[in-house]
């Protein structure tokens, strides 16, 4: 295990050293992402020893409302705090995660048992959080440089759904690029870290690829329900003037 730990940490070197050599001004966040990562992965070995012995599924629904909690603090310190808030980063997470593990557990693709559950909703909102601060980015952009012609559309007596229908399929596409290209190239340019993971306990190949696509069906179902729900719960914000317009334009 010591080799784990000294192999890690020469990697993340490296990582520092190229940040620093490059002046990219990643050194800083690299290394408190990795401490708060160790840490956090720690913790969560101790709480799961824990957290699997309980036998209730109500425990299953309180420990999801808890990652779903912390996914939307993360989300949004990623994502421009101006579009939309909390309460709205918190809906999108919480419906399209819970959406798609809802059929997974009725379809009986994963049994609704507390150490089978968990780690599959954590990867469903694991996803879903990069999705959300992908498609806040993009669709913030995508408003910014479009604003005359929704504006025009809307003074045409476009509803605000058609104006913006344009820029919201743009930002759904943008975010779910990263899950195609994955699902495009598992198995021949990787081998996906759910699949690899069986193998090395042990697991049938077969099995283990079998689930793996499960899996990546999951990821990408909750991907596009975080693009449209999100989109769809930020056409109240987003076309505020303070959004729209850089601020020199609006001072």
């Amino acid at each position: 295990m010591l080799s784990i730990y000294i192999g890690s940490t020469v990697l993340i070197a490296l990582v520092v050293y190229l940040s620093w050599r490059y002046e990219l001004s990643l050194e800083k966040t690299t290394v408190i992402s990795t401490l708060r990562g160790f840490i956090q992965l720690i913790l969560l070995g101790y709480a799961l020893k824990y957290i699997f012995a309980l036998e209730h599924p109500a425990w299953i629904i309180l420990v999801i409302l808890f990652m779903t909690t912390f996914a939307t603090h993360a989300a949004r310190q990623r994502a421009n705090k101006r579009l939309g808030s909390y309460k709205t980063a918190f809906l999108t997470i919480l419906i399209s995660s819970g959406l798609t593990l809802s059929l997974m557990y009725f379809l009986r693709i994963i049994p609704f048992e507390i150490e089978k559950a968990i780690p599959v909703a954590g990867m469903a909102i694991g996803k879903t959080m990069n999705t959300y601060a992908l498609m806040v980015d993009r669709l913030e952009g995508e408003v910014q440089k479009s604003i005359d012609i929704i504006e025009g559309k809307i003074a045409l007596g476009a509803n605000l759904k058609q104006a913006l229908q344009s820029v919201e399929k743009a930002s759904i596409r943008m975010s779910m690029i990263p899950v195609i290209n994955n699902m495009a190239t598992a198995g021949v340019v990787f081998i996906p870290g759910m699949a690899t993971g069986m193998l090395l306990a042990g697991a049938s190949p077969v099995y283990a690829v079998s689930f793996q696509i499960a899996i990546f069906c999951m990821i990408i179902s909750v991907s596009i329900l975080t693009g449209i729900i999100g989109t769809t719960l930020f056409r109240s914000t987003v076309m505020s003037a303070a959004m729209l317009r850089p601020a020199d334009e609006n001072s």
